[in-house]
């Protein structure tokens, strides 16, 4: 594991020492609408099979903090396992770190963020091996409780490359 990988496990670490107690059972399931400003923290598995054999998993740990008022944040470190053509590579993916502002209005809820990636995958097949900056805007509707429509967009922008790696 790199230096930069296991700082990064280090701090995501801490972050999840300082999670609260899970609160009491709500009526409603907060958390999953992108308009819900709530402390969690979320592991996702992903797995996409593609034309040639190529596959692809990942398992996302994510930690997404409210803080306070119309603003939250969350981290994301994927881990990653790519096989193509007789060739299988796993570690850590590339990091994100996301900042969000949401406004209640109407029904509504807009939302702006922005994302930053930094090139943490431990090896060229697992990320783009470029640092990004992602600003985002979108707009939530929630149908019911448990159902909503997001619309959005996201412009993504490299900012440069780690000039230790070959980037994909």
């Amino acid at each position: 594991m790199s230096a930069a990988a296991g700082g990064l496990v280090g701090a995501l670490a801490a972050i999840l020492l300082a999670v609260p107690a899970a609160a009491a059972a709500e009526a409603e399931p907060r958390g999953v609408n992108p308009k819900d400003l709530t402390t969690k923290f979320d592991a996702i598995y992903e797995r996409d099979e593609r034309d040639g054999g190529l596959v692809v998993q990942g398992l996302a740990l994510k930690y997404d903090r409210g803080l306070g008022g119309p603003w939250g944040l969350n981290l994301e470190a994927p881990v990653v396992r790519v096989s193509a053509a007789g060739r299988s590579e796993g570690g850590l993916g590339d990091t994100n770190l996301r900042l969000r502002w949401v406004a209640n209005r109407d029904g509504f809820a807009y939302v702006a963020g922005a994302e930053l990636v930094a090139p943490t995958a431990s090896d060229d097949l697992l990320g783009r091996g470029r640092w990004q900056f992602n600003p985002a805007i979108g707009a939530v509707y929630a149908v019911s409780p448990t159902a909503f429509v997001f619309a959005g967009y996201k412009h993504v922008r490299s900012l440069g490359r780690d000039a230790q790696r070959t980037p994909v």
